[in-house]
This record gives structure tokens, C-alpha cells and sequence, in this order.
């Protein structure tokens, strides 16, 4: 301390990588400073993503600090009877689209896309071509990307999802061509790509087999050819299979499998950085009652536990509800999500996507076990405390020289 006639401010306090808060600067007698490293449980992700996908008939709201993005779904093509392009709108009510849309002031740094479905919902559309329709006709996909860019500017969106599922097979009561379908698909994402530039994302949903060959021509996406339109696609590695066979497994012998999916897309060497592995936040029965979700299997573990139990099925890699003594779905807990995200970060995948928040419980277990197993390193918020003898000064300098050995 030294005194003088005018009071000098004190030096700044240095900057470091992490936020620094500085409790209320105060002219003093004394001053003691103790540097304070506090764990704040944020995490670096390192380029790692966690897509979470947000029901437009849902209530539930995730945690914007434990995503890197969420797409809001859907919304749906508006087709004339002679199926010609006319628009698209939000499915349901837009006070849900808008409430989502505010996380953004939350966490600034998280991405929202606005995912497009095949199927229709809203009471004043009909099913008269949707995206199969659509993709065929090169005005009708410019009309449509340039709606998109529109929309993503109106509203502040960081892009587009495409859910189309899938080009050369028809459910829901949507049209398809095989003959067509899968390099229509191609050229909807290249025109989308063109239109919206590299100042907005583009993905999409993707099922967990290439194309193959069907009556008429062929289904499901040419993802090689799509890739380079694309920033990453969202595999959908859930209803592979149903039960006595896991929907969601790593290794079964049912139809398909993760394990299958992974060697599919190796053997066309799609990137893996831009792979997001699908987590289901519910499990499949289809034979009764067909989705259970996390959050109500917990729930019947909880009131009915002479009736339901949970066993863990380590070549699956997930957890199985049990119904008196029977399987009764597969679906994913922090057990089997720590298992997944550990082999997605060895084989070099890009993060996770969840289908979708209303399946979590009130906790958001899932949603922070989805966050945790993509984690990298933890970050550091550094305090610096000021202890005071006095609070009336007359003339001080104040010389701090922050301690800044790690923990």
C-alpha cells in the first residue's frame, strides 16, 4: 500500500480463459486476495454434438446447457391436390416453436433446426405428394429451399432438418416412388445446400441401412451421394427390432443391429465425424402399447416391483424391462449411454442424437447422461475474494497478483 494524494483504481485483474467474476472493487486500507478455483461442471465438447429432437405435441422443455442442438420438430409440406408445392407451417401451436426458439437467450451458443416430416398432422393439410412429389420437379425444390432460407432468417434458425423417411417407401399415407425416390432425395439436399449456403446447417434423419433394391427400383437414402451437401446426419439406430430382439442394440441377432449399422456406413466410408448415433429416450413393444419412455418404466419399477424389473443385457448393450418374468422392450438408461457414448468417441463419431425430451424424466437423467458421455475435459471458473479491514480510505494503490497454481 502506498498513499498519495488522488486514489488510484486498482490494476486489472488478468484475463483468463474462463469467465472471471470479481466480487464489488472497494476503496480499502487493507486488502487480502484470495484466489478461489471453483469446478462449475460445464464441460468442453471438443466439436462433440448432442442433437436433441423437441416434439411439437410436447410439453417438456430441455435443459439448453445440455445440448449443442436441438431440432424442433416438425413441420409439414402444404401440397395442391395436383401436388404442386405451396408452403410449409409449423405442426401445432406456434407459442410451443417460439418457446423452444427462446433457449437461444439462454445459451447463445446453442443451434436450432427446424426438422421437416413426410407425414401430416395439421387439420387444414392433406396428403397430396409430400417430399416425393415435391423432389421431382427442380422449381418445386428452389420454391422450397428458398421458403427454408426465409424462415431461417425470420426467425433467427441456424438450419434445417430433413425427416424424410424414407424416399422409396410410403407410410402414413404419403406418396413415394422407387423408381425416383432416393436421387430425388439427392438433389432436394444439393438444391437446399445451394440455396442456404454455408451460413446455415443442413441435416438430416438417417436410417441405418444404404440403399437397397425393392420392386419398382429402390428405398431408403443414397447417403454417400448426399454426404457433401450435408454438415452431419442423425442416425436413427432405434426400432431395429422388436421385442424378443433389443429395437436399440449394439450386437443381437435380430434384423439389424448397431453394430451392423457401423459396418454399413464403413463400407461406403462415410465420415464418422459427422455421424450422430441415435438414442431412443424410450423403449419399443409392439406388440402392447407400443412406446414406453424412460421416464413411465422407471415410474413402473418404482410402484409395481414384485411385476417389473430391470435387467442389463451386456452384448446389447441396454437395459430390459421384464414383465412378470417376460421381455418386455429394450430401451437406454445412463448404463447403456455411458456404454454407447464411450464406442462412439473409439470409433470417431461426431456425438449422439435423442429422439426425443418428452421421454426423460423430471430430471433430465437422460438428457445429462447423453451430455456426460460425450464430456471432455471440465472448465474452471477462477473467483478472486476480497478480504477488507476497513472500508474508508482516503488514498490507495492496490497491487494484486492473482495466485495461479492449478489444482
Amino acid at each position: 500500500m502506498v498513499s498519495c494524494e488522488k486514489p488510484v483504481e486498482p490494476d486489472p485483474v488478468p484475463q483468463y480463459d474462463t469467465i472471471v467474476r470479481i466480487v464489488d472493487t472497494i476503496r480499502v486500507d487493507t486488502v487480502q486476495v484470495d484466489t478461489l478455483y471453483r469446478d462449475t461442471s460445464v464441460y468442453v465438447e471438443n466439436d462433440r454434438r448432442i442433437v436433441g429432437y423437441v416434439a411439437y405435441y410436447s410439453d417438456k422443455v430441455p435443459n439448453p446447457f445440455l445440448v449443442t442442438h436441438l431440432c424442433y420438430s416438425f413441420a409439414e409440406l402444404y401440397m395442391s391436390e395436383d401436388s404442386v408445392y405451396q408452403q410449409f407451417k409449423i405442426k401445432g401451436d406456434k407459442s410451443r416453436f417460439e418457446r423452444i426458439l427462446r433457449l437461444k437467450e439462454e445459451n447463445p451458443k446453442l443451434k436450432i433446426l427446424l426438422s421437416f416430416s413426410h407425414t401430416i398432422s395439421n387439420p387444414d393439410n392433406a396428403h397430396h405428394g409430400g417430399f416425393s412429389k415435391l423432389s421431382a420437379a427442380s422449381l418445386q425444390r428452389r420454391h422450397f429451399a428458398e421458403d427454408c432460407l426465409a424462415f431461417c432468417r425470420e426467425w433467427g434458425l441456424d438450419g434445417i432438418d430433413i425427416d424424410w423417411e424414407f424416399p422409396g417407401l410410403s407410410w402414413s399415407g404419403n406418396h413415394c416412388d422407387p423408381a425416383h425416390d432416393v436421387q430425388n432425395h439427392v438433389l432436394l439436399m444439393r438444391d437446399l445446400r445451394a440455396v442456404l449456403g454455408n451460413d446455415y446447417l443442413l441435416t438430416y434423419a438417417a436410417g441405418v441401412r444404404q440403399p437397397v433394391n425393392i420392386t419398382g427400383g429402390k428405398s431408403y437414402i443414397d447417403n454417400k451421394a448426399v454426404e457433401k451437401y450435408v454438415d452431419f446426419i442423425n442416425i436413427m439406430t432405434y426400432d431395429m427390432c422388436s421385442a424378443p430382439q433389443p429395437h436399440n442394440g449394439y450386437d443381437c441377432d435380430g434384423y439389424w443391429d448397431i453394430k451392423r449399422t457401423y459396418n454399413s456406413y464403413k463400407g461406403i466410408r462415410y465420415p464418422m465425424e459427422k455421424i450422430n448415433l441415435g438414442i431412443p429416450f424410450y423403449g419399443r413393444h409392439t406388440y402392447e402399447d407400443g412406446e414406453w419412455t424412460y421416464s413411465r418404466l422407471n415410474i413402473y419399477y418404482r410402484i409395481y416391483p414384485n411385476q417389473w424389473e430391470r435387467r442389463y443385457n451386456h452384448q446389447w448393450w441396454t437395459p430390459v424391462a421384464y414383465k412378470d418374468g417376460q421381455m418386455w422392450c429394450s430401451y437406454d438408461d445412463e448404463q447403456s449411454i455411458a456404454q454407447k457414448s464411450k464406442w462412439v468417441k473409439e470409433v470417431g463419431m461426431g456425438g449422439l442424437m435423442y429422439w426425443e425430451i418428452s421421454g426423460d424424466d423430471s430430471n433430465l437423467t437422460l438428457s445429462h447422461a447423453c451430455w456426460d458421455g460425450m464430456k471432455m475435459e471440465k472448465d474452471t471458473i477462477v473467483d478472486y475474494v476480497f478480504h477488507t479491514d476497513t472500508v474508508f480510505c482516503t488514498d490507495t494503490i492496490i497491487s494484486i497478483i492473482p495466485r495461479t497454481t492449478d489444482r
